[in-house]
């Protein structure tokens, strides 16, 4: 939409520069010439008009490429899940989307990037699909994940506030729940969970984001039935423990996690002795 706008505007200017010097040149002709500055003047329009009209084309150029780079990321990015999609690779076919369109993505254009992540933050994504076989219904949704996997290994805090208060997902790469993955790849990324929750003024993404931060400090969570007291214990213990802490490997929200027992730790993360 917004390189409709610049290429509407450049029109508009080209469309003046041109009456401009149709204007000039006939003033030019009857004058006999006009003398040099109205020559300087004549030829300076001419060359603004030719420099607007080539800026037009370029802009209106560019705007198509990236459309036509993105509608080939997407059906490349179906052919690349659907070759897992047979009766013994099911969990795979479900799994590996994060993962296949993270690879497409980083072969991409900044230009297509940028497009699809302005696209994603105005764009209300609040439940998964739940035909997981419809790629197409899918698409946006896995394309938020994906977005936020790659801020979070690019340990980009400014893109993933800006997709967290906008839509929040529900795990990052390879199934793990968001907050894990958070952990796992660049721990401070947990301080932008609650920074997004402040933020936003979506009364659904402050439910997932709770919920993402309630399982991640269990204890915390299970002696502060208050929100905002629950909120400024974990973020205080967090940052006053950070350097102490390592990842729960068993924890329990994980995929495919076995059974444990009934007082095995549910944090997210441990304190090391």
């Amino acid at each position: 939409m917004e390189a409709n706008k610049g290429a509407e505007a450049q029109k508009f200017h080209a469309h003046r520069f041109e009456r401009d010097a149709v204007r000039m040149s006939r003033q030019f002709q009857r004058g006999g010439g006009g003398g040099g500055k109205m020559k300087l003047l004549l030829a300076l329009l001419l060359v603004g008009l030719v420099a607007i009209g080539i800026g037009c084309k370029s802009k209106e150029e560019q705007a198509r490429a990236v459309q036509e780079e993105l509608a080939r990321i997407k059906q490349e990015w179906k052919n690349g899940v659907n070759e897992y999609n047979t009766d013994g690779n099911r969990k795979l076919f479900v799994g590996f989307r994060v993962t296949v369109l993270k690879r497409l993505l980083n072969q991409a254009s900044s230009g297509a990037i940028q497009s699809e992540f302005e696209r994603i933050c105005v764009t209300n994504i609040t439940e998964f699909p739940a035909d997981q076989d419809n790629l197409d219904k899918c698409y946006d949704a896995v394309l938020l994940k994906t977005l936020a996997v790659r801020s979070i290994d690019a340990k980009d805090r400014t893109r993933l506030l800006a997709l967290l208060t906008r839509n929040c997902p529900d795990e990052g790469e390879h199934m793990m729940p968001l907050e894990f993955y958070c952990a796992d790849q660049w721990p401070p990324a947990i301080l932008v969970l609650f920074d997004a929750y402040e933020q936003t003024n979506s009364k659904v993404v402050k439910e997932k984001l709770m919920l993402h931060l309630g399982r991640a400090f269990y204890t915390l969570r299970n002696q502060n039935a208050d929100d905002a007291a629950f909120l400024k214990a974990a973020r205080k213990w967090f940052s006053e423990n950070q350097s102490k802490l390592k990842i729960n490997n068993e924890y329990p929200y994980l995929a495919g996690q076995p059974p444990r027992p009934v007082d095995s730790p549910k944090d997210l993360f441990l304190l090391v002795p």
